[in-house]
């Protein structure tokens, strides 16, 4: 691949030699679409379902109900049910709630989200 420099002389970032990713064509995004966002190690996840997950997880290392979740959160139990099947995407504020009714910190109930 030529470099930054013998393309137009600079780089993107002036003192350095770093040099752009390839830039992939039309039909490696036709491939990546086809795959689900699936392609050399491309990991695309929704981040409704990764905080679903981790919510999830978090409420089982705890040996947590979804019912006693529900009361340490301070919200109903369907709302617990609708957050871990990933069937509603939580504001702030539910999830500085969930993480208050977990006792972690809100950025675990965060971790992997994109």
């Amino acid at each position: 691949m030529p470099s930054a420099r013998s393309r137009g002389g600079q780089t993107p970032y002036p003192g350095s030699d770093f040099e752009h990713p390839p830039q992939p064509n039309s039909k490696d995004l036709l491939v990546l679409l086809e795959e689900g966002g699936k392609h050399e190690g491309c990991r695309v996840a929704d981040p409704v379902d990764t905080f679903a997950a981790n919510l999830k997880a978090l409420r089982h290392e705890r040996a947590l109900t979804q019912e006693a979740l529900a009361e340490a959160a301070e919200m109903d139990a369907a709302e617990i049910r609708r957050l871990e099947a990933g069937k509603r995407d939580p504001g702030l504020r539910v999830i500085s709630r969930l993480a208050r009714g977990l006792d972690v910190p809100l950025v675990q109930l965060l971790r992997d989200v994109a």
